[in-house]
């Protein structure tokens, strides 16, 4: 178990989905997770085939725009500055919201890539995971992206 990041941090990682939508549960991609309904994770949620950071309760932060499409990379980030959560998904702003913990990453769980609670595994390939004790501005998320695209075909 990592030691865990302080109050402000950041995760960016590249998924590939092979999985279309009808599944039953969150599928989880990083994150920490304890007790199910996708605890502190960014995930691929089933049904509307829409990347969340979840919290503990299982109640989705911040959600992207649009479904995706299956067999595509995208690259994803989630960013927390101690109040606010945004989720970037190829290099732009897809949602911003609010969660109620301290640090969402320490909840005394393992760090999880590509599965979570109950075996509930991320159907897919993940690509470059990046974690930065520090929130990452906009420009830095869009640079990221820019910088490492090319690497999957974008």
């Amino acid at each position: 178990n990592p030691t865990p990041l302080d109050g402000t941090q950041s995760i960016s990682v590249w998924v590939f989905s092979t999985e279309g939508a009808g599944s039953n549960y969150i599928r989880t991609m990083v994150g920490r997770s304890a007790t199910g309904n996708g605890s502190n994770t960014l995930s691929l949620h089933p049904n509307n085939q829409k990347f969340a950071f979840y919290e503990a309760d299982g109640n989705a932060v911040v959600v992207s725009q649009a479904a995706i499409t299956a067999s595509t990379w995208y690259h994803l980030v989630v960013t927390f500055d101690g109040t606010a959560t945004v989720l970037y998904q190829n290099g732009l702003s897809h949602d911003t919201g609010t969660l109620d913990l301290a640090d969402p990453f320490n909840n005394n769980s393992n760090l999880t890539i590509g599965g979570g609670y109950a075996n509930r595994y991320f159907a897919g390939r993940i690509g470059e995971i990046l974690l930065f004790s520090k929130t990452l501005s906009a420009t830095e998320v869009r640079s990221i992206y820019e910088q490492s695209r090319w690497r999957y075909n974008i």
